[in-house]
């Protein structure tokens, strides 16, 4: 057979980096593995299977490549990825030996991580932020438990909320409860469910509705049902922990929207959340839902309280014109918040000038060198009046960001990121429609294409 008859057996991509083809003999074929040169080694392979090669790389590299920790071979074949990682002393080994005769060579890994801190590092990854949306579901589910300390609000919530569990369960698996509940109430009830962060306020404001259009309708209900009906406490508690949860089901709507949330809309929400649930508490309406305010307002404290810290989320709001300072009650705080925002202007300033200036003094002639120095000065006086402006003025629409011609890259580079994760899971939803079996060898460009056209396929007009 010719040279190029390794063409015959390919079974994974990149095969001829690792074996070349020497020869035909009957159904084998001869192979020769780079990887153990100077020393020459021919495996015969069957022309229908791979296996004695793969197995020859498994066991029988001889010399070491000189790779780093981070270099590693992929071999992928039959579904699988095989990594190897080549190191150590020069170690000749016969096909047929074992792997447990194979010397092994121990390093550190320290040493390699001290390295890679002292090496200079060329990409760097994006600050990490949490779920909003998840870290509020903690808190709804989790933080709200503390409130189980007041004996009262304990008492009265597991009565109310075995019974509503007792109808949806009956709901659920009963056909003919089902046709009973619709007779009854004109419609079925929401069921809460494990996936969906606000169905627990959604199930129970169904049950509070429907008992302020028509009075004493889960009376008759629970009696056609055979079950224990609700008393007024207990209906008094859903109608409580509607009103208490109202808001936080609002702010987890904010957040996980695809359409207006960035990252500037976090701490706004969060604050007028804590403003809300602090009304809810001062107004004298709560019998037995005081606890619950108490709880939701200590794992908001908890929980997101280091982000009004944070200097990324503060730009990030004070940069979106929705909101600007408006979400910032304390003087100081303020003042800080205002001096930190014209810090970013100039520092933006400053960098956007120095590229300017080393790029115009490559053009200048020796006779214009620092003679039109003193004009500089106007730029930036001119970022800070427009920081000063954008301050001033009330909160407006996202829109007229465009018009400001310092801060919108600004706008663009702290407020990309999104609050929550939902929005990009819904992504992650189409992208999985896309990357189904037959298509899995469509390369990165096609299928962010593809992607694209399927997110925006609403946009299309059919003639």
């Amino acid at each position: 057979m010719e040279g190029n008859a390794d063409t015959d057996l390919q079974p994974w991509p990149g095969f001829k980096n690792y074996f070349q083809f020497k020869r035909q003999e009957d159904d084998k074929q001869k192979f020769q593995c780079k990887l153990c040169l100077p020393v020459v080694k021919l495996i015969s392979a069957s022309s229908s299977s791979p296996s004695n090669l793969t197995t020859h790389i498994k066991v029988s590299p001889s010399q070491t490549l000189g790779f780093d920790l981070t270099d590693a071979v992929k071999v992928s074949l039959c579904g699988m990825v095989f990594c190897f990682l080549f190191g150590g002393q020069h170690v000749d080994i016969d096909t047929d030996s074992s792997e447990d005769d194979i010397p092994m060579d121990f390093t550190e890994v320290a040493s390699f991580l001290d390295q890679a801190e002292e090496s200079e590092v060329m990409y760097h990854l994006p600050h990490h932020h949490r779920c909003a949306c998840h870290t509020l579901n903690l808190i709804a589910s989790k933080d709200v438990e503390a409130a189980e300390s007041d004996k009262t609000f304990k008492a009265v919530s597991r009565a109310a909320f075995g019974k509503c569990q007792a109808i949806f369960n009956k709901q659920s698996r009963s056909s003919l409860a089902s046709d009973t509940v619709k007779e009854k109430l004109g419609r079925l009830l929401v069921v809460p469910n494990s996936t969906r962060w606000n169905s627990v306020y959604q199930a129970l404001e169904c049950i509070t509705s429907l008992e302020e259009k028509q009075e004493g309708i889960f009376d008759a209900l629970c009696d056609t049902l055979e079950m224990p009906s609700f008393r007024q406490t207990e209906l008094t508690f859903i109608k409580e922990f509607c009103e208490v949860m109202k808001p936080v089901c609002q702010a987890l709507d904010i957040l996980q929207g695809e359409k207006t949330a960035s990252l500037g809309f976090l701490l706004p929400t969060i604050t007028c959340l804590r403003e809300k649930l602090h009304d809810k508490k001062i107004s004298g309406n709560l019998r037995y839902c005081v606890s619950l305010v108490d709880a939701l307002l200590a794992g908001i404290s908890k929980r997101f309280g280091r982000l009004f810290q944070d200097n990324d989320y503060i730009l990030a709001s004070i940069l979106h014109p929705r909101f600007k300072l408006s979400w910032i009650k304390c003087t100081e705080d303020k003042q800080k918040a205002v001096t930190l925002f014209k810090e970013l202007v100039t520092s933006s300033q400053s960098e956007g000038s120095s590229d300017e200036s080393e790029h115009r003094s490559s053009e200048e002639d020796n006779d214009e060198k620092g003679f039109f120095d003193s004009l500089a000065t106007v730029g930036k006086t001119t970022s800070i009046n427009e920081a000063d402006r954008f301050i001033a003025q009330e909160p407006t629409s996202t829109a007229s960001m465009l018009d400001q011609r310092f801060l919108k890259p600004l706008f663009i580079k702290y407020n990309t990121a999104l609050p929550a994760s939902a929005a990009v899971e819904r992504l992650f939803s189409i992208g999985g429609q896309i990357f189904v079996p037959n298509r899995a060898n469509i390369s990165d460009a096609n299928f962010e294409r593809q992607l694209l056209l399927k997110v925006n396929k609403g946009l299309i007009t059919y003639l």
